[in-house]
């Protein structure tokens, strides 16, 4: 039977009443006693129960009418059976009846679930689902069937369905994110390791305050080789969880992993100090300290064998793997030293002391400060060797202020300061180092060639006292050279000290016959004599050799006495460990000095011999130069002498 939709306004469209047309020729084919068994007809009760709530409940007194016209309207649209009309008191009782029906599909289910038959819970859990939608126990019925098979995504959808409708619930949120972690602890076993970050890191979020579901995320990260993102995730969870010896741990093996053994080895230290009894803190400590000791033999052999590029590397990863240990810091140190990488050297000692806390009564700071000596006097050296020689002094001045008595120390700035034409910086230099030492013949060396050039200058400036008393002690000091003795009997002879001229002109020849300066000096002093073994082999001669002798001896034994006295030393004892002898570098050698003297003679005499031999002869009646102004004659003559005192000065 057909109706005419458009003259009834229900305020439903004419599509809606398609619908219910469709519905109502469904029911038909039903009788009564199938009601219960028809999925149809309680979808088709359920939406006429809401439709019929909103009507009674909402109802407003102005539209009475037209709510009974809409009431009858539908009533006669969804007529379950012709003979029952629906009012309130069918309503209720027809609620009830589903409800009960409800209940013993959920009581068949649960008989089902506590008898291990998980399946069958389903077919009846359905059912009560679609009689009661928003029951909550037939969700969380059904999602613990579906976890006890190990379906967790089914079960991960009903306890959704239960925290929408119940969003107060804080069990059902924690029970949630449990299957979260089930699910992701089930892919992280199969490798599945995206997967597995997913789900740990959805329960993480809904309960943050639960360890082990990050502990898991970082796991997964880790798995992935995603280090800096784990990182990361440790360094937040390091901030709520301060105390947590295996979040340290997890982090150390990750800078092991990348290559980092510093930030590993802290790492650990960080997990003992809050656990000192864990045992896999303890055990990856003992390792890093265990391949620190075979890294630093390692380098040792490698310095030993003459590599010292290799000996660095490996010393230098002792010291990333245990950056604790100070002693790794000064072989490194000792090492570049070698290498001649001073910087580097200097660096790795002051950052030694420092770990020291600069304490003197540490037996490694002692080592330390020699070491530091060692570098800066080593360096010093090479930049005197380079030509650098401001550089050279200052790199002393360091090492001076830090060491004020070493003798080799003040030896070496004099040397510099020799180098830069600083005679006098360079005399309180040497004598210094003569306080230190009395009997170093090196020093002697240098301080009898500075007396000489100062005896030099003196004599350039016609002060011949002077310059003889400076030409005495060049000569005290090293007793054997005849440029000294020459350079006093000029200074001598020009006071009128004949005979003592004459002695120092002996001396010279005694000690060098082949020194043609001393022949026009000979000349003056001894004019009717020859000059060679005639004037030696005189009484005069003998007398003057005698003394000579006497005093060379004299200064041989005090020599053989102090070298004597400075042997005779306790044997340390036993027990003690043998320290080793700091010995510095020199920037210029005795062979040097001696070299400047000799080549400072052969200077002066190319300087005389050009003079000689560019001379005019005496019969010649050309024409003369005229004289130059005494000025002009004295700056002639100054440099001259300027040249000859630059040769004692040349290396």
């Amino acid at each position: 039977m057909q109706r005419d939709l458009s003259k009834v306004d229900t305020g439903y469209k004419k599509q809606d009443y398609e619908t219910l047309e469709l519905t109502e020729n469904k029911g038909r084919k039903t009788s009564s006693t199938t009601l219960e068994k028809s999925q149809e007809h309680f979808v088709a009760a359920s939406r006429f129960i809401d439709f019929f709530k909103e009507s009674t409940n909402n109802g407003e007194a102005g539209a009475a009418n037209e709510i009974a016209k809409r009431r009858q309207t539908i009533a006669n649209k969804f007529c379950l059976s012709p003979k029952i009309e629906y009012n309130a008191d069918s309503f209720k009782l027809y609620q009830e009846i589903i409800s009960n029906k409800a209940k013993s599909m959920y009581k068949s289910a649960l008989e089902s679930y506590e008898t291990g038959s998980y399946e069958s819970c389903f077919p009846y859990l359905q059912k009560a689902l679609v009689m009661e939608p928003n029951n909550v126990k037939y969700y969380v019925l059904r999602g613990d069937a579906f976890l006890q098979l190990c379906d967790y995504k089914s079960a991960i959808l009903n306890y959704k369905r239960v925290c929408i409708l119940e969003p107060e619930s804080e069990e059902y949120f924690t029970k949630l994110a449990s299957i979260y972690f089930l699910q992701g602890q089930c892919c992280y076993d199969e490798e599945m390791y995206l997967d597995a970050l997913e789900s740990f890191t959805r329960a993480a979020d809904m309960k943050p305050e639960n360890k082990d579901y990050h502990a898991k995320r970082i796991s997964c990260l880790a798995s992935l080789k995603r280090h800096q993102e784990c990182l990361a995730l440790i360094n937040e969870r390091l901030e709520v969880e301060s105390n947590n010896p295996d979040l340290f741990i997890l982090r150390a093996r990750l800078h092991l992993f990348s290559g980092d053994s510093t930030l590993s080895y802290f790492d650990v230290k960080e997990a003992l100090s809050v656990d000192p009894q864990n045992k896999e803190a303890g055990s990856m400590h003992q390792n890093l300290e265990e391949n620190a000791e075979l890294c630093k033999e390692k380098a040792i052999k490698f310095d030993m064998c003459g590599k010292p590029k290799e000996a660095i590397m490996k010393i230098s990863h002792a010291i990333n793997i245990n950056p604790s240990v100070t002693e790794y810091l000064v072989l490194r140190a000792g090492m570049h030293r070698r290498n001649l990488d001073f910087s580097a050297a200097v660096d790795d000692l002051l950052l030694a002391m420092e770990k020291l806390n600069h304490d003197p009564d540490v037996e490694l700071y002692v080592a330390s400060q020699k070491q530091l000596l060692l570098t800066f006097n080593d360096f010093a050296v090479d930049c005197f060797n380079k030509g650098f020689y401001e550089e050279a002094v200052a790199l002393l001045k360091k090492a001076i202020k830090g060491e004020k008595q070493d003798k080799a120390l003040y030896s070496n700035r004099g040397d510099c300061f020799y180098k830069l034409g600083n005679i006098h910086f360079a005399l309180l230099d040497y004598q210094q180092a003569q306080e230190l030492a009395p009997n170093d013949k090196s020093i002697n060396l240098r301080l009898s060639v500075v007396y000489n050039d100062l005896g030099i200058m003196e004599y350039k400036d016609r002060k011949y006292d002077r310059a003889e008393e400076y030409f005495s002690l060049a000569i005290s000091l090293n007793i054997t050279v005849s440029a000294f003795y020459l350079s006093r009997a000029r200074s001598r002879y020009m006071q009128e000290k004949i005979d003592e001229a004459k002695i120092d002109v002996i001396s010279a020849l005694y000690f060098d016959a082949s020194n043609k300066e001393a022949f026009s000096m000979f000349a003056r002093l001894f004019p009717a004599q020859t000059i060679g073994k005639e004037a030696i082999k005189s009484d005069f001669g003998m007398l003057i050799i005698e003394a000579l002798i006497l005093v060379i001896q004299e200064n041989s034994k005090d020599e053989k006495e102090t070298d004597h006295i400075n042997k005779v030393k306790p044997l340390p004892g036993i027990s003690e460990p043998p320290k080793e002898a700091v010995v510095l570098k020199k920037c210029m050698e005795d062979k040097q000095f001696n070299f400047s003297i000799i080549k400072g003679k052969k200077k002066v005499n190319e300087l005389v011999e050009s003079v000689i031999r560019s001379r005019q002869d005496l019969s010649s009646r050309g024409p003369k130069i005229t004289s130059p102004p005494n000025h002009s004659k004295k700056s002639h003559q100054k440099k001259i002498n300027i040249k000859a005192s630059s040769s004692y000065s040349h290396l």
